[in-house]
């Protein structure tokens, strides 16, 4: 409860403090970066938590929040001053890689993509605590590539999205540029 009063609080601050929206974004992510940590999902032997999964271990540690935000503030300013800036054409996507239409075709020398891995891992309900606090769209959910019985989401249909994301990627790709694909 006093971890969770203090989460609140920092969020709360966060959304109704008139920052400039890179300074909100910072500080999301500095919040989102301490909830599993300060959750009872944090180990007593460590501060790690179990990757891909919603474990309350026998014994927990409890951290102190405000100085655990506090600190990757601090750590985040740092890295943001020794930041050097320079003028670059690269564009980072998080799209849905089966609608690139505001992306002209043969335009893109080079796209990295790591898709969900089938029935794995279940990122939507893996992402659920981040998007939660930060009050973020959740609409994408419904058309997540993922393979899930229990939402009518089999085999065909990972094959037929990862089908048409695939047929966007290539259309997007300049001729003779590459295209790295991560699975598994």
């Amino acid at each position: 409860a006093r971890a969770l009063s203090v989460l609140v609080a920092i969020r709360d601050a966060i959304i109704k403090t008139p920052f400039d929206e890179d300074t909100r974004s910072l500080l999301s992510l500095c919040l989102s970066s301490v909830l599993w940590i300060t959750s009872k999902q944090c180990r007593a032997e460590s501060t790690q938590v179990l990757d891909a999964t919603y474990y309350i271990p026998h014994e927990i540690k409890e951290l102190n929040v405000w100085q655990s935000f506090s600190q990757k503030v601090q750590r985040l300013a740092k890295a943001k001053a020794q930041q050097v800036f320079r003028e670059t054409r690269c564009v980072i996507s998080t799209q849905s890689a089966t609608d690139l239409s505001e992306i002209p075709s043969e335009s893109i020398d080079y796209i990295f993509t790591d898709p969900p891995y089938g029935a794995k891992y279940q990122y939507g309900q893996l992402n659920l605590l981040w998007e939660a606090w930060l009050g973020m769209d959740r609409s994408w959910y419904a058309n997540e590539l993922v393979v899930a019985d229990h939402r009518d989401m089999g085999w065909a249909n990972w094959r037929k999205v990862f089908f048409e994301a695939s047929k966007e990627m290539y259309r997007v790709l300049k001729s003779g540029r590459w295209l790295t694909l991560c699975y598994h």
